[in-house]
């Protein structure tokens, strides 16, 4: 039976609640809000967006040895009163450069805050606990971003230089807000069947080679999660010709099915093993591709019932994938270790992020066939990797709920060679 929760767990809960508005209140305005209060072209902007985004990568890796040495919670302190800064530079800086680093403060405290995420979620929650917990704080992420999208939407519709200022105000308000609840987040404590002693070293992250299937799975599941927001609202509006609300209501959907539904889904999980999940997630990816390329098939009405019922089963593919990924990520690392490792990954994901949006837009240049059959190729892989990860990582291969038994364990660190202990 899962524990009651505690004060720290309320408090990280509300966190991530309040961090999730403000995401959702700001991702989907940037480039609205720039194009409205600054002379710059959206040639310009996108630009400044994209050199800020690769230059914040490295930072999420610094961060990951700093989480090794002083525990997540003043590192995800820091993360949000990063983004509190760099959205708040906004209001003041307009030139090019400006906004190149007011969006890399931005996206330095984003990447460190995902990078240090897990951490904290597997200092609260322990082995066996962690599916339940990741699928939890999903979900309220998820119905966040959809309360701050309905406000983002709000002030756009508005469409004045004073709704624009509120916004980013209530943004930058809104990552504040949540540090003061980030206080209780523990440090992470050495667990049953964990080595006596690791060294804090990139090298050790380096040379774990079984944890490099977990993060080549990662890549694979990463790009299809980028299809959402990228290559269905082009796909809905340019290639299908469907009206531009349609974009908007498969985004809705996506995140509703995901907020009520992840939590609950996650639960009846319990008991099978990570590996097999995660594969069934690429599967769930892969037949969502299928059932949108139908929709190309089809018109009118047809094809939106068609795309929305696409947009559902790929949702499916993603609310059983993601909790146990990033379970995984965190239980496949040493805890001493773990901010390195979690950053490794985070760096991974969002490698794959800003190089999907060039991927994505060149084959709907050329068609639907051509977007969706290579995407079956990348689910393809990604299942792969989940499988070859189930015979090589102890973590993947345990079951959801269950933590491993130490003799087993040490069994199957055994056989998986150095780097491959489940915490």
């Amino acid at each position: 039976m899962t524990p009651p929760p505690s004060d720290r767990h309320r408090s990280f809960v509300a966190a991530m609640a309040i961090d999730s508005v403000a995401a959702g209140v700001f991702q989907p305005a940037t480039i609205i809000y720039l194009l409205a209060t600054t002379r710059l072209g959206l040639p310009a902007i996108g630009t400044s967006l994209t050199v800020a985004g690769l230059l914040a990568l490295p930072v999420g890796l610094w961060s990951g040895r700093v989480v090794d040495e002083v525990g997540p919670k003043p590192v995800l302190m820091l993360s949000n009163v990063a983004q509190t800064v760099g959205v708040a530079g906004y209001l003041v800086l307009h030139s090019f450069w400006g906004v190149v680093a007011c969006a890399w403060i931005a996206s330095s405290g984003r990447g460190v805050f995902f990078g240090t995420f897990g951490v904290a979620v597997s200092a609260i929650a322990g082995p066996g606990e962690r599916e339940r917990w990741f699928g939890r704080i999903g979900g309220i992420r998820n119905l966040g971003q959809a309360a701050g999208g309905l406000v983002a939407g709000a002030a756009l519709a508005i469409g004045t230089h004073a709704a624009y200022t509120t916004l980013i105000v209530l943004t930058a308000a809104s990552f504040l807000g949540a540090v003061p609840f980030m206080t209780k987040v523990p440090r992470p404590a050495r667990e049953a069947g964990a080595p006596a002693q690791v060294q804090q070293s990139w090298a050790t992250v380096l040379r774990d080679r079984p944890y490099r299937i977990v993060v080549a799975h990662w890549m694979t599941f990463a790009f299809s999660g980028s299809v959402l927001t990228i290559a269905i609202p082009v796909y809905a509006a340019v290639v299908l010709g469907l009206p531009g609300w349609v974009a908007g209501a498969a985004f809705t959907l996506n995140t509703l099915m995901i907020g009520f539904g992840q939590n609950g889904v996650v639960r009846r999980l319990d008991g099978r093993a990570r590996s097999r999940v995660m594969a069934a997630s690429h599967v769930g990816y892969a037949a969502g591709y299928v059932v949108l390329l139908g929709a190309s098939l089809v018109h009118g009405a047809v094809a939106i019932v068609v795309l929305m019922l696409g947009v559902a089963v790929y949702t499916f593919g993603e609310t059983i994938g993601w909790p146990v990924s990033s379970a995984l990520a965190a239980e496949a690392a040493p805890a001493e270790v773990r901010g390195r490792y979690l950053a490794l990954f985070q760096l991974s994901g969002g490698s794959v992020g800003a190089a999907a949006p060039v991927i994505l837009s060149g084959l709907l240049a050329i068609g639907a066939a051509a977007t969706w059959l290579p995407l079956l190729v990348v689910c393809g892989a990604g299942a792969g990797f989940a499988s070859l990860a189930g015979r090589h990582v102890p973590a993947a291969a345990s079951r959801i709920g269950r933590p491993a038994h130490p003799r087993d364990e040490s069994e199957l660190v055994a056989s998986a060679g150095p780097g491959g202990l489940d915490d």
